[in-house]
């Protein structure tokens, strides 16, 4: 996968420990996030909390990545995958929830 070759669309999802939520600032970009203070703190700065669309697994991690390139935000379950992105310029977030 290259290095900008990430998510086409631009929102916020929020995952609240096995939630998943959607937030949205008006880039059509959706984040998934598991940290409520980092819900509140994207709210704070205008981004809309769209609700509940998944519950998150218990097993795997699965990671948020960023493109400075493309300014968008990428997730994988790969650590393959997550460290060739990190390798080309991408900007690892963590973990932001697990799967199954």
């Amino acid at each position: 996968m290259a290095n900008n070759d990430l998510s086409k669309h631009h929102r916020l999802i929020t995952v609240c420990e096995f939630d998943i939520l959607k937030i949205n600032i008006g880039t059509k970009e959706h984040l998934l996030i598991t940290n409520m203070n980092e819900v509140q703190t994207l709210q704070a700065a205008g981004w809309k909390n769209e609700g509940f669309v998944f519950q998150s697994g218990t097993k795997v991690d699965v990671f948020r990545l960023y493109s400075q390139v493309t300014k968008e935000h990428f997730y994988t379950a790969s650590i393959n995958e997550k460290n060739t992105l990190v390798n080309s310029g991408g900007k690892y977030e963590g973990v932001t929830f697990k799967a199954n």
